[in-house]
């Protein structure tokens, strides 16, 4: 006989990016899920800022990163550990977490098409409970906007 498994795993977009984020399945709760897109948005630098122009390199040469090396690993044993950060990457805004609201389908059977409506405060346990359903989000003072992947097939 199979064990359930103790974890379930959800996808959250936001326009074109997606956070994949895990629970434990006794208890699923939005608050939960909510906790942990906000520490991978924390560990990960922010989130696509809209209003953000992206600069462009006149002669088209695409800049190649730097590697940086540890001194001695023996130096800390935190060298290991993703530091999390208040510093939002160049283009991208870590919002707080009261700013963040999470939605569900309106339609199941057409996630991308209908959109989404937001998780109420009382309605905290999971309704969805299938490994990977999709979870919108978005900031307070946005709407849900989320782009349907495109397949090979669409193209």
């Amino acid at each position: 006989m199979s064990k359930a498994p103790k974890t379930l795993s959800f996808q959250l977009k936001r326009r074109q990016q997606t956070f994949i984020v895990t629970v434990n399945t006794l208890t699923p709760r939005y608050s939960d899920v909510k906790k942990e897109l906000f520490a991978i948005i924390q560990e990960v630098g922010g989130i696509n800022d809209p209003n953000h122009v992206p600069e462009h390199d006149e002669d088209g040469d695409i800049p190649i990163p730097t590697p940086t090396y540890g001194l001695d690993s023996d130096e800390s044993d935190d060298d290991d550990k993703i530091q999390k950060t208040d510093e939002p990457v160049k283009g991208k805004i870590i919002p707080k977490i009261g700013e963040i609201v999470l939605g569900v389908p309106k339609d199941m059977s057409d996630i991308y098409g209908v959109g989404f409506k937001d998780v109420s405060v009382e309605q905290d346990k999971v309704t969805d409970t299938k490994s990977f359903a999709i979870i919108a989000f978005r900031l307070e003072d946005e709407k849900f906007d989320v782009v349907e992947p495109t397949t090979i097939d669409d193209e």
